[in-house]
């Protein structure tokens, strides 16, 4: 296959592949998720102007980042091939002329693209209705957003190249493994995105008095080791599920 048609058809997969990702029930899920917490957010600030530390310490951590962010992140990555693989079409797929490395990027990039949608989509509208400092805090956050969502795809992308019912994987990784480690004393948390995306967003918004409640128990590091161990974390887990799928036999 010639460089341009490879091109042309792996950019082609990405697009049927996202579209066929917005256009599912996981779409479903994900509005009514935004919408509450969205209309939650509204009817906060109707109460009373919302500060930035009310903002990030009251919701964003313990709502949008520990709970909402995963969940939209499996709901896409889980099944970048599982899905095709239960639905009997991943086998034609990977008999087409397109090579499995190919394959694998526009599924990881349609199932990526999709996510962000979501998660920076409502990181903004919460932070468009929480006045007046919302702004303010999606300028401090969404970097730390978007490299949590680009390391939670990366993570629940190689459990649909492992196992065909990848969404209960993943589904049973965020709410036990992440929650369980993430807030347990000393160095276990560290192996979970959940730990690093903290350490981040506590950096970024040291200025309105973001901070781990005991922070001889959390052991945070900086904010810029966080961020790029979110970085390090996303490329060897796309690369070690792109050598999986290149290798393993799917029938």
């Amino acid at each position: 296959m010639g460089t341009i048609r490879a091109i042309q058809s792996t950019l082609f997969l990405t697009v049927l592949s996202l579209r066929r990702s917005l256009w599912s029930r996981q779409t479903v899920i994900c509005a009514v998720l935004s919408t509450l917490v969205v209309g939650i957010t509204f009817a906060w600030s109707l109460r009373h102007a919302i500060t930035a530390a009310e903002f990030s310490s009251q919701w964003i951590l313990p709502v949008f980042v520990a709970a909402l962010l995963p969940i939209y992140c499996l709901c896409y990555a889980s099944g970048t091939v599982a899905s095709d693989r239960s639905d009997g079409t991943l086998v034609y797929l990977l008999t087409s002329s397109l090579y499995r490395p190919l394959i694998h990027s526009a599924k990881f990039l349609a199932a990526l693209l999709a996510t962000l949608i979501w998660t920076l989509g409502t990181f903004a509208l919460m932070a468009y209705f929480a006045r007046p400092n919302g702004w303010h805090v999606f300028d401090q956050f969404w970097l730390s957003i978007t490299l949590a969502t680009l390391a939670y795809v990366g993570l629940f992308h190689l459990f649909s190249v492992l196992f065909e019912r990848a969404t209960i994987v993943s589904l049973l990784y965020a709410i036990f493994l992440e929650i369980l480690f993430s807030n347990m004393p000393g160095t276990a948390k560290r192996i979970t995105v959940l730990f690093y995306t903290r350490c981040s967003l506590f950096d970024a918004g040291r200025e309105f008095g973001v901070a781990p409640e005991n922070p001889e128990l959390f052991l945070p590091i900086s904010g810029a080791a966080a961020e790029a161990s979110l970085w390090i974390a996303t490329v060897a887990l796309f690369s070690l599920a792109g050598w999986l799928f290149e290798r393993k036999e799917y029938v």
